[in-house]
């Protein structure tokens, strides 16, 4: 009766914790973005049909956040951005009672925190957008929900702001917000590397150095100019030390990540012969670095800088996983063993084993070079540049997850014996009283229960890009157009993207989106 009891208080959870989102909601959120339809996708995003449950609460944020971003609504971005840093440090402390749920159901049961590489990259999205709205010197117009009197009632309407100039001071504010966001960022990157030590792991990101450098760029001291040369020198060192764990810039990615917590011992020279085989993009990058150290310590800063969003993050997918069940360590007597057996193989078609579900992020290459062309108003070409990567998300999100495989296999196999035990001791018992054919419809039952309750938790910051790309122009005053031109498989397709003017002694920061 007790073992009976046990099961249907699993049975319970299992349907509590079945998976509450919907897993084509992505696939309609993507499909607005590229079909233009921004607002649309806010609008999917802010519903119920979009992961409506608390415990989602930081995904909607950083999906809103940088569907905003996107969308050039930079003041609406960066509030966003700022709640979801600020849930994103409350959720690393979590209730006894909501892990030992998740710990009996599975991981939909739990809060989303954010991978460590996304809760980064939020700094990178909020120092991006005190930027945006620096340079472009004005609050977007929007739509409030407030309290509002009539007559004697309260209630709540929908006002909306008008959009407005900021101040020099206002500006400067943001400018400022740009650099403190950066000096966050690189103090939550210290912590990882302390954490993460020695450990093939996410603990330093390049575009920190990148972005960081182009920042101190644009306050235009001399203090801020060694800064960015610094920044650019510690670049080309995180490149080796840690991107050479990443197939887009690395051809021996595996053996560098494989012997990783060794290659501390060893020279650069033969970590560079035996682990490192540099890709093209690797190439670009370093090239990149030089021409701008070069280019501050001679005062020749570039004056039009671009900043590229490309395609979208690797999804998370299911991953089957077949699990051994250990009948032979059940309780002996009676014939519960052969008994367990006779169920798991009916029910399985196979050995005794389980299955469940597994997230994994499948492997998205690079394939794409991305040409930079300027064009005068003549539509002559004036200077190409190549787009250089900064920051390969797929390549991160891919690792991060593959690293965690092993201990999530492990957690939720114990778990699911665990269930599987509890149904088979059931059945067991019915067996006894109705017989066994009555006692393999429960068990039957109970298995379709908990594979429900182990589906695997597929959120994921949906609207993060494939790769960061960054490039630079020296551009005399005139007005201008971007092309951009595309290489995939020896193809080339140009198209323009944006077309901007550049005045004297002015800077500007193009910021665009690909996908």
């Amino acid at each position: 009766m007790k073992v009976t009891k046990l099961l249907l208080c699993l049975l319970t959870l299992s349907l509590v914790g079945c998976a509450t989102g919907n897993r084509n909601a992505y696939k309609k959120l993507r499909k607005s973005i590229d079909d233009k339809k921004i607002d649309s996708a806010i609008e999917l995003v802010e519903s119920d049909n979009f992961y409506p449950e608390k415990r989602s609460k930081l995904l909607k944020l950083l999906e809103l956040a940088n569907l905003h971003h996107i969308k050039g609504n930079y003041y609406q971005s960066l509030k966003k951005f700022d709640q979801a840093k600020e849930l994103s440090e409350k959720l690393f402390t979590v209730s006894i009672s909501k892990k030992a749920l998740a710990a009996v159901t599975n991981n939909n049961m739990d809060n989303y925190y954010g991978e460590i590489y996304e809760r980064s990259i939020i700094r990178f999205y909020q120092a991006l957008n005190h930027y945006m709205l620096y340079q472009r010197g004005k609050y977007e117009s929007y739509s409030v929900t407030k309290k509002v009197k009539e007559g004697k009632k309260t209630i709540k309407k929908l006002v909306k702001i008008k959009s407005r100039a900021l101040s020099k001071n206002e500006r400067r504010t943001h400018l400022a917000g740009a650099r403190a966001s950066l000096l966050e960022w690189d103090s939550l990157l210290d912590n990882y590397t302390k954490m993460s030590k020695g450990a093939s792991t996410y603990k330093v990101d390049l575009s920190s150095r990148l972005f960081g450098a182009f920042i101190h760029e644009q306050m235009g001291t001399s203090s801020d100019r060694n800064i960015a040369i610094g920044l650019y020198e510690d670049a080309k060192k995180i490149l080796f030390r840690y991107y050479n764990l990443y197939p887009s810039f690395n051809g021996k990615h595996k053996e560098f990540a494989t012997d990783y917590s060794k290659l501390h011992k060893l020279s650069k020279k033969k970590v560079n012969k035996e682990y490192v085989k540099s890709t093209k993009y690797a190439k670009d990058l370093l090239s990149y670095l030089d021409a701008k150290i070069k280019s501050l310590k001679s005062r020749k800063k570039s004056n039009v800088t671009i900043v590229i969003q490309q395609g979208y993050v690797s999804e998370k997918k299911v991953r089957m996983i077949n699990f051994p069940l250990p009948v032979a360590s059940m309780p002996k007597g009676q014939g519960l063993v052969e008994f367990a057996t006779r169920m798991l193989t009916s029910s399985q078609n196979s050995l005794p084993s389980i299955t469940f579900e597994l997230p994994e992020v499948k492997k998205k290459k690079v394939k794409k070079d991305i040409i930079l062309v300027i064009k005068d108003e003549a539509g002559k070409v004036v200077k190409t540049a190549k787009s250089v990567i900064i920051n390969p998300i797929s390549d991160i999100a891919y690792q991060t997850l593959d690293n965690k495989i092993t201990a999530t296999y492990t957690k939720i196999g114990a778990r699911l014996v665990v269930k599987h035990i509890a149904a088979i001791l059931a059945a067991y018992e019915t067996s006894k009283k109705v017989g066994e054919f009555a006692a393999s419809m429960v068990y039957a039952a109970s298995n379709k229960a908990i594979a429900a309750s182990e589906q695997a938790d597929l959120r994921f910051w949906s609207t993060l890009p494939h790769t960061v790309r960054m490039g630079h122009f020296n551009l005399k005053p005139g007005k201008y157009s971007l092309f951009i031109k595309s290489t995939k498989k020896k193809k080339f397709t140009e198209y323009l993207l944006k077309k901007f003017s550049i005045k004297a002694k002015q800077s500007k920061l193009l910021n665009l989106n690909i996908m």
